[in-house]
């Protein structure tokens, strides 16, 4: 099965175009997309899109799919607003590793949240006492 960098690839090269033509319609630097085309380069949700629009092929004709070859998106940021916020991470390994990531986050918020609930149980103490005295 061919990889996205070989299917890119293989598409320019079916178009009888140079790197440089495709560097050039994705805005890019010609070494920036050879990168991309010898898989040195991860390809961003917004990249592909980019290359999907230039190759005038749908995004998913790019991406590889078999029960072999899992694939999964995880979204970051909006990209409506930052302009290429999604990332695309293909394979079971790079997913483990975003949920090992979240899963540290909610470990670390929640203790955050559990000291702040603590201070404030003291804080109510502390008020109540004073109101007593006064």
């Amino acid at each position: 099965m061919m990889e996205t960098y070989e299917i890119i690839r293989a598409l320019r090269e079916d178009r009888n175009w140079s790197q440089k033509d495709m560097a050039e319609k994705l805005h890019m630097s010609v070494n920036g997309y050879a990168k991309i085309e010898r898989g040195e380069n991860s390809v961003n949700m917004f990249r592909l899109e980019q290359i999907a629009e230039v190759l005038e092929v749908d995004i998913h004709e790019l991406i590889p799919i078999s029960e072999n070859h899992p694939m999964y998106f995880i979204i970051k940021g909006d990209r409506n607003i930052s302009g290429n916020g999604n990332t695309f991470y293909q394979g079971q390994q790079e997913l483990a590793v975003e949920i090992d990531k979240l899963k540290q986050t909610l470990t670390h918020k929640e203790e955050i949240i559990s000291r702040l609930e603590s201070e404030l149980a003291t804080l109510k103490k502390v008020m109540g006492l004073m109101q007593q005295d006064s």
